[in-house]
């Protein structure tokens, strides 16, 4: 799916939830610009997706979809969740190979358990979190940004701060960033964390 389909299937979603719309909320949703979701709207308009009531409550237009519309929303629906299912995958068997990666063994070929913190409580780190299973690594914390004290899977995640506290740092054999943007800043981060470079991994 584009980036043409994909903005398409947001804006007859939004359409179809039967919600008050403009083309400003529209724009913040899709976080395009307001031009650009005008071009969008007007072009599923023009293929007979969408059609436009008089204007109702101070000026503005009601949306709605007609029978054809709802036929394409169905199509990229399908063509959505296909999509999701294949960044999905590829990103599994990505976060998969460089856990493997990470692995340690023994003198005899055996995985060593290791201890780790994922460093971030995002996307990323729920599909690495169902990996883990039969995995050589036992996960034992969770920090994030922006997520101090809501939960994961369960577990309470904790601010960036808590990996210098000195009884944590006695308990994880490494710290996972679970992202695979900002990591300069992650990096920075950590650095003035004084958590150990051999501590730290990145996916």
């Amino acid at each position: 799916m584009d980036n043409h389909d994909h903005h398409s299937y947001k804006i007859l979603s939004e359409i179809h939830s039967g919600k008050p719309l403009s083309q400003r909320s529209l724009s913040r949703e899709l976080g395009i610009a307001l031009g650009l979701t005008n071009l969008l709207i007007k072009r599923l308009v023009k293929k007979g997706y969408v059609k436009t009531s008089g204007a109702i409550h101070g000026g503005r237009v009601q949306y709605l979809l007609t029978p054809r519309g709802i036929a394409e929303k169905t199509r990229l629906s399908i063509a959505y969740l296909e999509n999701t299912i294949h960044l999905y995958t590829e990103t599994r068997e990505k976060i998969r190979s460089s856990l493997d990666a990470l692995a340690l063994s023994d003198g005899d070929g055996n995985n060593i358990r290791q201890k780790i913190i994922f460093y971030g409580a995002g996307d990323v780190a729920e599909i690495a979190y169902i990996t883990l299973n039969d995995s050589a690594f036992e996960l034992i914390g969770v920090v994030d940004d922006h997520k101090d004290g809501q939960k994961f899977f369960g577990r309470l995640v904790a601010s960036p701060e808590d990996l210098s506290l000195e009884e944590t740092l006695r308990t994880f054999d490494r710290v996972v960033v679970m992202t695979f943007r900002k990591s300069k800043d992650i990096q920075k981060r950590l650095l003035n964390l004084k958590i150990p470079k051999e501590k730290v991994s990145f996916l």
